[in-house]
């Protein structure tokens, strides 16, 4: 369950740090300093603020591209919040839009293959998202964590037929690269823990609106469309997340959550 899986020390399960590999791919995703305004010169532009700034997300284009970045605080350990999302064939249970999840397979205890059909909001498709993750230590954080990922190669021999089948009805939204930093907040306590978060997603925006690439390039798309989309995620995501993280101190919470939910 994820009560227990929460439980875990991460220290049990002998977490590599990042290689120098890794940490450039990371350090070219967040390149760039954030800036408090949708109109920055800063290439990560606000989108939106959550519960009254403490979670902030910004946005960034380039070539076709669009990265998404995510900066707050939230109730929770490390291990929990690592817990929450480990729980894959969960997430259609407190994610809107996720439709379905499912392991592909698990190359260990911190490394793992997985897929969902995520419902996008209109007039944006459903689609494909795989996703090959693995937990490193952060060597820039003491008792950091970060979660780094991608999308695996296409290889159909390798494929299970449920995947195989959904590619055929569905396409696929390929992630160039997902990074998510997990640390302790300094002011919380055994009672009361907090973790920061600092996560960013890059993926190609043109495959989701099935559009190619031109001889002169691929226009941005506004902000506004970007501010209204993650303004239409967020309660999906970010406030059932919140709830949950909070019930994991009660597994009877939990339990009565998910009641509720279904």
């Amino acid at each position: 369950t994820i009560h227990n899986l929460s439980l875990l020390s991460l220290s049990m399960l002998d977490v590599p740090p990042l290689s120098c590999s890794e940490m450039d791919g990371i350090e070219k995703l967040f390149d760039s300093p954030v800036e408090d305004t949708p109109t920055a010169a800063g290439r990560w532009k606000l989108a939106c603020e959550i519960d009254g700034g403490r979670l902030r997300v910004y946005s960034r284009q380039k070539d076709g591209s669009l990265m998404l970045r995510a900066t707050g605080s939230i109730d929770g350990t490390i291990a929990e919040c690592i817990a929450l999302f480990n729980e894959i064939d969960l997430l259609c249970e407190w994610n809107k839009g996720v439709q379905s999840a499912s392991f592909e397979h698990s190359v260990s205890p911190i490394e793992r293959n997985v897929h969902a059909l995520c419902s996008l909001p209109w007039p944006l498709p459903c689609m494909v998202v795989r996703l090959s993750a693995c937990l490193r230590l952060d060597p820039t954080c003491e008792r950091g964590v970060v979660v780094i990922g991608s999308s695996p190669s296409t290889k159909s021999n390798s494929m299970p037929n449920a995947l195989k089948q959904l590619l055929h009805r569905y396409d696929e939204l390929p992630l160039r690269l997902l990074a998510c930093r997990l640390s302790p907040l300094p002011n919380a306590t055994t009672e009361h823990p907090q973790c920061q978060i600092d996560g960013a997603i890059h993926v190609d925006f043109r495959r989701m609106l099935g559009m190619h690439a031109a001889a002169n390039g691929v226009p941005e798309l506004p902000h506004q469309v970007i501010a209204m989309l993650v303004n239409v995620l967020q309660p999906w995501v970010w406030r059932p997340a919140e709830k949950l993280l909070a019930a994991l101190h009660d597994p009877t919470s939990v339990q009565s959550w998910f009641d509720r939910a279904t």
